[in-house]
């Protein structure tokens, strides 16, 4: 994740704690001389504190959850050979006429502009073809 992205969600995240306790009242306790810090005390706490703080726990509880998930998918690499595979496409003409051209002497950029398509989907055509994928 880069850094704006995350930066962008803890200033949203402060935004909203902000705002949901803005009706919370606080009153200064102490100070301590030693450490300069203060201590505050709250009079009066917002309701919509504690609405806050329970869909923070549910969205966590979810992400967890979809961790789980994405971690029981089994891999299509480690699928035991028992077990039945996705059925395959059909192989496209033009997949099939890409093998066929660049044998005729074609490069791969002229077919891509024969089928309307990059010359890497051309490329990739071609080397999926031949590699049986």
């Amino acid at each position: 994740m880069s850094a704006s992205i995350e930066h962008r969600k803890i200033v949203d995240f402060v935004a909203g704690f902000k705002a949901a306790n803005k009706n919370t009242v606080e009153r200064v306790r102490t100070f301590d001389p030693k450490l300069k810090t203060w201590t505050f005390e709250v009079v009066q706490r917002d309701e919509n504190a504690s609405k806050f703080s329970e869909e923070l726990k549910i969205s966590k509880r979810r992400q967890k959850e979809k961790e789980k998930r994405m971690k029981s998918i089994p891999d299509k690499k480690n699928a035991s050979p028992g077990e039945k595979k996705m059925p395959t496409k059909p192989k496209s003409k033009m997949r099939l006429n890409v093998v066929r051209l660049h044998n005729e002497g074609l490069i791969f950029k002229q077919i891509g502009k024969m089928y309307g398509v990059s010359e890497n989907s051309a490329r990739l055509a071609y080397h999926k073809e031949m590699n049986n994928k």
